[in-house]
């Protein structure tokens, strides 16, 4: 697909979102209030569903957990290998959602192929009280796969505050039972008080700068037992062959974990399928057959960390 097409696709979005009067507000969106909680309305719920002594509840289940995906060197299929564990973990019966904490850059939808579909986008959101309620913000939200999606959109209007964004995830964490979110190199996300603790996916480019890059990302997260940080079972490493490369990668599976001082959870090679899928705009439409068994053993380690029930596995 050609740039003039990306252009159009993305510009009859944005359009399509100012044509029908500010801040970007489809006609079939409901009222924007109802995206701020109502804190006397929950309470009320809570006391019906018999839930009087905590408000927060309202008749849900507990709130879900989150993953942040990192990755120290940019263009390195951060946004890809989230893509394609949520659609693995979804297959499994687990209800996901993914959001784009990557304010500088973002393009999570483009990615997806869902950068013409109606939509909030991170540059409109709105907390001004610190909450939003889950149900309205998940009606709001694009859908891929299923999952409700909050994509950064930089290019369109400024980034959101922090509490805004924050206010976003604890609502999809209230909704969902995991939230998989892309966290770029992973600054700015200490203002972001619902991802402290959650657990992490860090990908490692297989390469000698690449491997240099995460050890000092490891480092600055304080997960680095070779620089007397500590491995506490809820950073998992994720290995990745740089596109191009015809040979075997400069540095093997063994040599990348001795220097990081952990194991690799997988080891992901490029697929030309999927890349030519993502670069004429399709999207991730499918999982490479190659990628499936590694996949499956990423998700179990993922549904370890996060502290998630085993549902089953499916076919994606």
């Amino acid at each position: 697909m050609s740039y003039a097409k990306h252009e159009s696709r993305l510009g009859s979005r944005r359009d399509g979102r100012a044509a029908v009067g500010g801040r970007g507000v489809a006609s079939r969106r409901p009222p924007r209030h109802l995206l701020y909680e109502d804190r006397k309305r929950r309470v009320t719920q809570a006391m019906a569903a018999g839930d009087g002594d905590r408000p927060g509840n309202s008749g849900r289940q507990a709130a879900g957990s989150a993953v942040v995906f990192l990755s120290a060197c940019g263009g390195a299929g951060l946004s890809t290998c989230l893509a394609l564990c949520a659609k693995t973990l979804a297959g499994r019966g687990h209800a996901c959602a993914i959001v784009d904490a990557d304010r500088a850059a973002g393009g999570m939808d483009v990615l997806l192929g869902l950068e013409s579909d109606p939509g909030l986008r991170l540059s409109e959101l709105e907390a001004p009280l610190g909450r939003m309620d889950p149900g309205a913000l998940e009606h709001e939200l694009p859908k891929w796969e299923g999952m409700a999606v909050l994509s950064s959109d930089p290019w369109t209007g400024p980034a959101p505050q922090a509490w805004d964004l924050d206010a976003a995830l604890r609502a999809l964490e209230e909704g969902a039972e995991l939230v998989l979110v892309d966290g770029a190199d992973g600054r700015g996300l200490d203002e972001l008080e619902s991802l402290a603790g959650q657990p992490r996916l860090v990908l490692a480019e297989m390469t000698v700068l690449g491997l240099a890059r995460t050890r000092a990302l490891l480092a600055r997260l304080g997960a680095d037992p070779v620089v007397g940080g500590h491995a506490d079972g809820r950073t998992l490493l994720v290995g990745l062959v740089p596109r191009g490369m015809r040979r075997p990668p400069p540095v093997d599976r063994a040599e990348a974990e001795g220097f990081l001082g952990r194991p690799l959870a997988a080891v992901f090679r490029p697929d030309g399928g999927l890349a030519a899928s993502i670069m004429n705009g399709l999207g991730v439409d499918r999982i490479p057959r190659s990628y499936r068994k590694p996949l499956e053993g990423l998700a179990d380690r993922i549904e370890e960390a996060a502290g998630l029930e085993p549902v089953g596995k499916g076919r994606a």
